[in-house]
């Protein structure tokens, strides 16, 4: 991990299950936590097709995870949704939005850095109109199916990557 960010360095990242994703995400988030009042976690997925990958199944794995761990939680989609969470009365917690963009085949640094520095402003601004004084997305997570592809960019901008066996078809998404 880099110490600046505390985030995982972006060379060649593996692949993690489902579970060990969300342990990984829990453990990172709660040592984060230690240090900071807020951890924001970005959940994305294939932008070529992210329907059924499992983003609100670990949504909701995640905070029942960090609920049994005493730790407040607010899900939702993205920063925009995040600004109608305006009643937020935690001191400290995690903050994850569930349905959030990876930059698919962009792999340039430049071009990685720059999505991630454009993402890390939209959340600025809503978690501050709210009042929750943050600045950036703590963790970038991105979830596929092993049938669905997966472009570089998402390997390069992401700090995990679950690979999720599990996912199937809903018949109400298709």
């Amino acid at each position: 991990m880099t110490k600046q960010e505390g985030r995982p360095e972006t060379t060649e990242k593996k692949d993690c299950s489902f579970e060990e994703g969300v342990e990984q995400i829990i453990e990172l988030a709660s040592s984060l936590l230690l240090a900071q009042d807020y951890v924001v976690v970005a959940i994305s997925g294939p932008l070529s097709d992210d329907t059924n990958v499992g983003k609100t199944f670990l949504s909701n794995g995640l905070a029942r995870g960090f609920a049994q761990r005493g730790i407040s939680c607010i899900v939702t989609s993205d920063e925009v949704s995040l600004r109608n969470h305006a009643s937020i009365k935690t001191d400290k917690g995690v903050i994850i939005l569930g349905a959030m963009g990876s930059p698919s085949n962009h792999t340039k640094p430049e071009t990685v850095a720059r999505y991630r520095a454009g993402r890390d402003s939209g959340v600025q601004a809503a978690t501050n109109s709210i009042g929750l004084p943050v600045s950036k997305v703590d963790i970038h997570v991105f979830i596929y199916r092993p049938d669905k592809p997966v472009c570089e960019g998402d390997r390069l901008y992401n700090d995990i990557i679950i690979k999720n066996e599990n996912a199937i078809d809903d018949p109400d998404k298709l």
